[in-house]
């Protein structure tokens, strides 16, 4: 399945600006339309992590990326599930730069204007593991455990005033 990353805007079918009953319909339109390709019946209820300003409307919005074999994110033509945090950070940043003041390095990326956020809990890169003797005894699962961390965790779209409320 593909969610598009909507810049400012919102995540598939969950925009920016949303009520909580609107977003419950989303929600309910994803498991509904989903199922049919044999998703577990309640993978949407806890996919999306949704967060409201205090009139009661979506302030930000996240989703996990690491999903590979269930979840596909895409922004414009940039596959953000598939693409190495390097690579990724690369791609969005020829866009628009990120802000160096939200960010932290190899771990969180802010883009500002496009209300875009990324995360990975740490930073591995593919020479650093590859290469190593305790990586080449693990097993298929173990690999691809460690090397997960080459790509981010989760990506998020807010409103323009969410970090200047929390």
């Amino acid at each position: 399945m593909e969610i598009v990353i909507e810049p400012a805007q919102g995540i598939g079918q969950i925009k920016l600006g949303m009520t909580k009953d609107k977003v419950q319909e989303c929600i309910q339109y994803y498991t509904k339309f989903y199922k049919s390709i044999s998703l577990t019946n309640n993978l949407f209820d806890y996919f999306f992590k949704i967060e409201y300003n205090r009139n009661g409307e979506v302030c930000f919005i996240e989703v996990p990326c690491n999903d590979k074999g269930i979840i596909t994110c895409k922004l414009k033509d940039i596959d953000i599930t598939n693409t190495q945090a390097e690579e990724l950070i690369a791609k969005i940043n020829s866009i628009e730069k990120y802000d160096e003041d939200k960010s932290t390095p190899d771990t969180y990326y802010y883009f500002k204007s496009l209300g875009l956020s990324l995360w990975r809990s740490m930073s591995p890169s593919d020479v650093d593991i590859q290469d190593q003797d305790w990586f080449k005894e693990l097993s298929p699962e173990e690999k691809e455990a460690e090397t997960s961390y080459l790509y981010f965790e989760s990506v998020s779209i807010s409103s323009p005033d969410y970090y200047s409320q929390n």
